[in-house]
């Protein structure tokens, strides 16, 4: 909590997390009710930072940003990023909206990089050796509690086949962190499916913001590649 500082302003409270934009500025939200709802938003500073640096929020970046936003479950309005969410939520939601904040930022470094390998496909055929062909199934269709529908990447049945006892989806950088959060966040308030374990494999050999790995032990169990056969064998026993 030392890394969280909490204060009261004329607009509501302000929430610092242990997080920051590429200039080094630390990303900070704020706190309001609104018609008897908590409102998580960034006042703008994702966009103001784009602004500050020549980026220009056109109606093409406006667009974008909108899509990135929805990611993480926000919304952006007159350049401000912004969530609902309930008294017991607002941890997580205050989390959710700085990391969306953050990507906003990151546009500004933004750049198309390729990986040297298909880290999704290395993350399959370690789970399907662990847990065997009879207990394994990709690209399995899973409802969250929204109705929303998923595609996760590797399913881990029961001894018997019929029910899913694993979820695992491989984590290889900030983007695909973030969706994975969204997914894993709504299938966990699943009635069917929210007892079912949840491991996020994630690429090891880079480096990480902390808050990405943060987020991901909200709804998941962290699991980096080198113990990837250990915590699949733990599942199916």
């Amino acid at each position: 909590m030392s890394l969280i500082d909490i204060r009261r302003t004329n607009i509501g409270c302000e929430v610092q997390l242990p997080l920051f934009y590429p200039n080094g500025d630390s990303v900070v939200v704020t706190l309001t009710a609104e018609r008897g709802e908590y409102v998580v938003h960034d006042a703008g500073n994702g966009a103001m930072l784009l602004n500050s640096y020549g980026v220009q929020v056109t109606k093409t970046m406006a667009k974008k940003i909108a899509a990135l936003a929805d990611v993480y479950g926000c919304e952006f309005s007159s350049g401000r990023l912004s969530k609902r969410c309930t008294v017991e939520d607002i941890g997580v939601c205050a989390a959710i909206v700085a990391n969306a904040s953050r990507t906003i930022g990151d546009q500004i470094l933004y750049r198309q990089e390729q990986p040297p390998i298909d880290f999704r496909r290395e993350v399959l055929e370690r789970v399907r050796g662990a847990v065997g062909q009879k207990r394994y199934r990709e690209n399995e269709e899973v409802y969250g509690e929204s109705g929303y529908a998923y595609r996760v990447s590797a399913v881990i049945l029961d001894a018997t086949g019929d029910r899913p006892v694993g979820f695992v989806e491989p984590v290889k950088d900030h983007e695909s962190a973030t969706k994975r959060f969204r997914e894993f966040w709504d299938i966990s308030r699943s009635d069917q499916y929210g007892l079912v374990a949840r491991v996020s494999l994630y690429n090891d050999k880079r480096d990480w913001n902390r808050s990405d790995l943060l987020l991901l032990q909200e709804v998941s169990s962290l699991v980096r590649m080198e113990d990837a056969e250990r915590r699949m064998q733990e599942i199916v026993q």
